[in-house]
């Protein structure tokens, strides 16, 4: 990881940090996919291929969003190769997505409230 000051920054493989994102990558990549087996097989390719990227990493940025992006490129490889197109979430889903997602930036805050409310507009 590439640190210009690592003053007051939350380690962003801390167990919390990574269980957190696990979570969002898993409702994140349910509302692309939605096979739970694949899912699965997704969040831990997702969180292999960052940590063998990790030195692209810039402190300082949103490391959820580089995972979701990380996430995005690996769940439209899989649809390609499945010959399927992405499943589209609903305008309310999404909505639900942005509120959780503006809400859990204060590293080291697990939104654990709110994973019922998200995994809910997946069903």
């Amino acid at each position: 990881m590439k640190n210009s000051d690592s003053t007051n920054q939350v380690d962003p493989w801390s167990a919390a940090s990574i269980e957190q994102n696990r979570e969002w990558l898993i409702a994140y990549l349910l509302g692309m996919i939605g096979d739970p087996h694949a899912v699965d097989d997704l969040v831990q390719e997702v969180f292999h291929t960052a940590f063998v990227k990790r030195d692209g990493f810039e402190a300082g940025r949103s490391f959820g969003a580089w995972l979701r992006g990380i996430a995005r490129n690996l769940a439209l490889r899989h649809l390609e190769r499945k010959g399927r197109d992405a499943l589209l979430l609903t305008p309310e889903s999404l909505d639900v997505f942005d509120q959780a997602a503006a809400r859990a930036h204060t590293p080291g805050q697990v939104p654990r409230a709110e994973m019922p409310q998200v995994k809910s507009t997946l069903r």
